[in-house]
């Protein structure tokens, strides 16, 4: 079974959505005390919290822009895939058609909102700087939601944020340590669950985008068939 590309599928599902449904709870009561001090700050100010008006427009700009990124993060095989018969080119087919997947785009607009709201440092260094895979947690305590990896990293690649390992499957975004500072207090400081009322409008979707790919489900159909 030749493996082919879904990308316009899930391109036609996502422009059937509005993701500004979906746009998180953000100001609430809790919220004051610690915004009293850092609203217009600089280096984190929540006021420029906002999604991209085009996500898929955007996206696509990330594609041509970064030939590594894939919802989990940089592109790596699976071993469970490759036990289906999946060639690596055929895995890479698939990963780079989710960056279109519905699900993955509302968790880009969650990271690309937030990574607005920072200052950005293009003299960062590894040491001092914050993985792709630390602001995916971040992101997910602020909006109350699950988020993956290459979320994170395709907002700053949309955002002209330097990745300062481009290649890594956890690349280091160069923000500012006093905005890394910040938004992890901040994400501490309200650490909302996946759940309850700030999730009441998004039905968590299951993020494993392979159990939901029917040509992953054929490639495991026809491996029992011939076994």
């Amino acid at each position: 079974m030749s493996i082919t590309s879904r990308k316009q599928e899930f391109i036609s599902k996502s422009n059937s959505i509005d993701f500004n449904d979906f746009f998180p709870i953000l100001h609430t009561p809790e919220d004051k005390e610690f915004f009293s001090s850092k609203l217009h700050s600089e280096f984190f100010d929540i006021s420029r919290f906002k999604y991209p008006k085009d996500p898929i427009k955007l996206m696509e700009k990330v594609e041509k822009k970064n030939k590594f990124v894939c919802p989990e993060g940089n592109f790596t095989p699976r071993r469970e895939h490759s036990q289906l018969g999946l060639s690596d080119q055929e895995q890479y087919l698939i990963q780079r058609d989710w960056l279109f997947e519905p699900w993955f785009l509302l968790q880009f607009c969650d990271n690309y909102a937030l990574l607005k709201c920072l200052k950005y440092n293009k003299n960062a260094s590894q040491k001092s700087s914050y993985t792709s895979y630390k602001w995916k947690h971040i992101t997910e305590h602020i909006v109350a939601r699950y988020v993956m990896n290459g979320a994170a990293i395709a907002a700053a690649i949309a955002l002209n944020i330097p990745l300062l390992n481009a290649d890594d499957l956890n690349p280091y975004l160069a923000v500012s340590p006093k905005s890394e500072k910040i938004a992890s207090k901040y994400a501490q400081y309200v650490r909302r669950e996946t759940s309850g009322q700030y999730n009441s409008i998004y039905k968590r979707y299951d993020c494993r985008l392979w159990r939901s790919d029917e040509r992953l489900q054929k490639k495991a159909d026809a491996q029992q068939i011939i076994s």
